[in-house]
């Protein structure tokens, strides 16, 4: 049995249902519904609405909502995002019509549940996607202008740094922008909710039954083990596994996506203020996706997983997707380090060239289908519900004459191996170049090409061509080699730099008001020490790959200094405490190039504590430090007496010695 994940098992404790066991004999039905998802459920929904009475079958080879329908992370957003490549495909007219359809859905769920008695935990509060790394600031501006242009500028709104801090402050955070069609549910809460409704109007739903073969024409029927199923009409609401379907090879990719879910802490959450529901994403390519739970937790997933054609556990369960996933939540909320993890799972997206679902009728209109979802399911699967249901009944209305119904141009991926072998090379170009983005490093032209081939070729999936650089926050990287280790000195990330700060705050003698919560007391240090300003220059020195110090560079507020110095502190780790390897008289050269690198003098003796191993290097280097060891770092202060220099030459970075 899969593993359904921990929204399913939450959702079962509540209302486990009654059974719907595998379909026995030969039935007939008026409507024969293949896949027992949020497009399969939704569509047997809107017939009895519409047509109180109809007679329903639904098939499910598992359980309703066991599937991608009760593991996705519960997002309920809208296109606006999409604009761009919709207005392209569509045009101005039919771009903002879909757009506006699929954000009604999102607000109609949440009535539904109100309406049905289904507490899955909808939660409005907006859609978020906000730059994890510089490099990604502004990747939505031309989204955010078309919309302005098309008369849509309240649906999808630009927000600073300081208005997503008021939602969710992460250091590692920059500016984002706001998409008020955005929601949040518990979705197997949902799915199990439409399950409970449908049997109540009659829907006969069974579960266990796998559709062994399918025949379409005027009466179309499925097979299962025990039974078959006949009808006058079929939805194949079958998502990913659409892609086996002859029909449809070519029109899908499967991939892989994973969550992980901390154990609730609900004041953690507090002292960030992600206390509105928000859910977010960054602006990766492959994505990272997180929201919060009603009982404090974080549900942090990532869409790097693997690609497949091949359906079942690899999907499932990805030990690297997984692990990246946690990387992710520990990168952008540091205050959550000793939080663990409680569960992670996974499985299967559907993702289409467009990037965007289709909906239609196979040759003779008895066969009606949906699918290519791309990860953004939950609200369009209920205005899919909305399609298929017309579909079937043969009305036509606003919702068949969206361009995203039955299209006049179909776009298909390359045909197998080329598909399977391209999406894997592409998977593994995009997570290469979005983990040096994410360390403020050059993507390499070679895996910039790869990741961006299927923009090239047409497709509306992967990264853009040209990946926006940014506003000016990241710096270039300057490398050396010593005794054979790659050192790179590179920007501080803000995560390090609230990290370090959090190391300090016991020490530090800041005056703030009494009772400030310690996330603002945080902040408010992080503002006074001036990076946020520009009066401060932070560089991280990495060993291998490793963080093993940092270097500062600022404007003291208690020293007078020329006008021309900035002063610079430099911080070496304890090897013995940080495992980066790199001996004594490595650090005591590579502390050497750093004088010589930035033009700064040796002016004073170090005042902090230390402890063996760097006071060597300290001593290596003329200084006689005294003092015991302090949280395995030394601090020593330099003055750089060419501000311009310093400035010049981390866009020009200098040669370094090599050996």
């Amino acid at each position: 049995m899969p593993d359904r994940g921990w929204w399913f098992e939450e959702a079962g404790g509540v209302d486990p249902g009654p059974p719907c066991p595998p379909l026995r004999g030969d039935v007939t039905a008026d409507v024969l519904v293949l896949g027992g998802g949020y497009t399969g459920m939704w569509t047997a929904w809107f017939l009895t609405e519409r047509r109180p009475g109809i007679d329903v079958v639904l098939l499910e080879a598992d359980v309703c909502g066991g599937g991608p329908s009760g593991r996705n992370g519960g997002f309920l957003t809208g296109w606006w995002d999409e604009l761009p490549s919709m207005v392209e495909m569509f045009g101005p007219e039919g771009a903002v019509a879909a757009c506006r359809a699929v954000g009604g859905s999102v607000r109609a769920i949440g009535e539904w549940c109100e309406a049905q008695g289904v507490d899955a935990w909808f939660t409005p509060g907006g859609y978020l996607e906000v730059a994890a790394t510089p490099l990604h600031e502004g990747a939505w501006d031309g989204a955010v202008k078309l919309a302005a242009d098309l008369g849509c500028a309240d649906e999808y709104v630009p927000l600073s740094p300081g208005e997503v801090a008021a939602r969710c402050r992460s250091a590692a955070f920059g500016p984002g922008v706001l998409m008020r069609d955005g929601a949040t549910v518990q979705p197997a809460r949902l799915a199990r909710g439409l399950r409970r409704v449908l049997l109540e109007r009659g829907v006969r739903i069974h579960e266990g039954s796998p559709a062994l073969g399918f025949r379409g024409g005027s009466r179309p029927a499925a097979r299962t083990p025990e039974g078959t199923a006949t009808a006058d009409q079929a939805v194949l609401a079958v998502n990913a596994w659409a892609a086996r379907w002859p029909s449809f090879r070519g029109r899908l990719l499967t991939w892989g996506s994973h969550i992980v879910l901390t154990a609730p802490a609900p004041e953690r959450l507090a002292e960030i203020g992600w206390t509105g529901g928000e859910c977010i994403t960054d602006s990766r390519t492959a994505v990272h996706y997180f929201r919060t739970t009603p009982d404090g937790r974080i549900a942090f997933g990532g869409g790097g997983g693997r690609a497949s054609r091949k359906l079942g556990p690899a999907l499932d369960f990805d030990g690297p997707s997984i692990r990246r996933a946690e990387e992710g939540l520990r990168r952008m909320f540091p205050s959550f380090a000793d939080v663990p993890v409680e569960r992670a799972w996974g499985g299967p997206i559907d993702v289409s060239p467009t990037h965007l679902p289709t909906f239609g009728s196979l040759a003779g209109g008895h066969v009606h289908h949906g699918f290519g979802y791309s990860g953004n399911g939950v609200a369009p699967a209920h205005l899919g519900g909305r399609i298929l249901a017309s579909l079937v009944l043969g009305e036509e209305d606003d919702l068949t004459a969206l361009p995203i119904v039955n299209p006049s141009r179909v776009r298909r991926f390359p045909p197998e191996p080329v598909r399977s072998i391209g999406a894997g090379m592409v998977r593994r170009a995009v997570i290469r170049a979005e983990r040096a983005e994410d360390r403020g490093r050059r993507v390499s032209w070679p895996i910039r090409l790869v990741a961006t081939m299927p923009r090239r070729l047409g497709y509306h999936v992967g990264p853009e061509r040209r990946r926006r650089t940014g506003r000016s926050r990241a710096t270039a990287e300057e490398r050396i080699r010593i005794e054979g280790r790659r050192v790179t000195l590179r920007p501080l990330r803000p995560e390090e730099f609230d990290a370090m700060w959090r190391s300090r705050l016991a020490d530090d003698e800041t005056v703030l008001p009494q009772g400030m919560p310690p996330a603002e007391q945080l902040r408010a240090r992080i503002e006074a020490s001036g990076v946020l300003s520009g009066h401060r220059l932070d560089l991280a020195i990495e060993v291998e790959g490793l963080l093993a110090g940092e270097i500062q560079a600022f404007d003291p507020p208690d020293r007078e200094l020329p006008p021309d110095a900035f002063e610079v502190g430099i911080a070496l780790y304890d090897p013995a405490d940080r495992g980066w390897g790199l001996g004594t008289e490595a650090m005591a050269l590579l502390v050497d190039w750093l004088f010589e690198a930035r033009g700064a003098t040796r002016v004073s003796s170090p005042t902090h504590e230390t402890n063996a191993a760097m006071r060597a290097v300290l001593e290596r280097l003329g200084f006689s430090p005294a003092g015991t060891a302090r949280a395995g770092r030394v601090e020593f202060i330099l003055y750089a007496i060419e501000r311009e220099r310093w400035l010049r030459e981390r866009e020009e970075p200098p040669e370094g010695p090599s050996g």
